[in-house]
Formats: C-alpha cells, sequence, structure tokens
C-alpha cells in the first residue's frame, strides 16, 4: 500500500513538473475593430478550401445599434474585407452567431444569428427573430434564407 502512494504521489509530482515546462501557443491579435472606429465582437471564425479565412459577429454603429458583419480575409488575416452587414430597422441588435463554409464551392457561406429589441425601459427583448443569410458565391451578394421566430417560443435556451 505504502508502495502504490509513493508511486501515485510521484507520478503527480513528474505531471506538475510537465506541465510547468510546457509552453502555451502564442496567440497573435489578427483584427481589432477600435483600430478602425468600430467596437464588436466576434461569434465565430471559419475557413474556405482555398484558406481563406471568414469572421461573423457585430459590431456597433454610430446610433448604438448593432448590426450584424462578416468579414473576409483572403491573405492570411493581414487584411479584412466586409461582406456583408445585416439588420432590421425595427430590432436595435443583430448579431450573426455561426459562420460556415460550403466545402465543395468556394465562397459559398452561410451565417446564421439573431435579432433581439431594446425596449423603452432599457430591457431587452431577447430572441426576437433568429436568422440565416446566404452568400452566392458567382455574385457575392447575401440574401436572408431562412428566419424563424418560433424558437423564441422555445424554452429549451
Amino acid at each position: 500500500m505504502k508502495t502504490s502512494l509513493v508511486i501515485a504521489r510521484t507520478a503527480a509530482a513528474l505531471f506538475a513538473a510537465a506541465a510547468l515546462t510546457t509552453h502555451a501557443q502564442t496567440w497573435t491579435t489578427v483584427f481589432d475593430s477600435s483600430l478602425v472606429g468600430t467596437s464588436g465582437v466576434c461569434g465565430d471564425i471559419s475557413t474556405d478550401a482555398e484558406g481563406k479565412v471568414y469572421a461573423a459577429g457585430r459590431y456597433i454603429a454610430a446610433d448604438g445599434s448593432s448590426v450584424a458583419i462578416v468579414q473576409g480575409s483572403s491573405d492570411q488575416v493581414a487584411h479584412w474585407q466586409g461582406l456583408d452587414t445585416y439588420f432590421e430597422d425595427s430590432l436595435s441588435y443583430a448579431h450573426n452567431r455561426a459562420i460556415a463554409a460550403d466545402p465543395s464551392v468556394n465562397g459559398h457561406l452561410f451565417a446564421g444569428g439573431n435579432l433581439n429589441n431594446l425596449l423603452p425601459n432599457g430591457t431587452y427583448q431577447f430572441d426576437t427573430l433568429w436568422f440565416i443569410r446566404e452568400r452566392n458565391p458567382v455574385t457575392g451578394a447575401w440574401s436572408t434564407v431562412d428566419d424563424d421566430m418560433a424558437l423564441s417560443l422555445s424554452s429549451g435556451q
């Protein structure tokens, strides 16, 4: 019994020492929205078969509302290009939560998120509308291909 306790403690000490000497990955900021005069968040990142990188999220507009955005980079994230912005005039908060690239057709993208509303009393009306937007790989045009208010009635969140 005493031998197995010594072995367990030795193994734990070796594991702890290995953890202290293992180095984490180095991270680099590749886009800082504050440098271009906006404030926002990223909801998801994806790549396509060509190695292009896409980021979806939201930014804060000058009037304080949130606008859903998709950005893309074709040069290893050295430069970003706005590909889509989406909002509804009657709702004050739009946010892309996810993005996916079709692996068989470069530039064929799907982004999805939700629209909410800031009420006059300062509280949010959450999950007013969920949406999916699709990018046509030939024209680059985006369109809403699905939206659903039924999810706002779901209790599974």
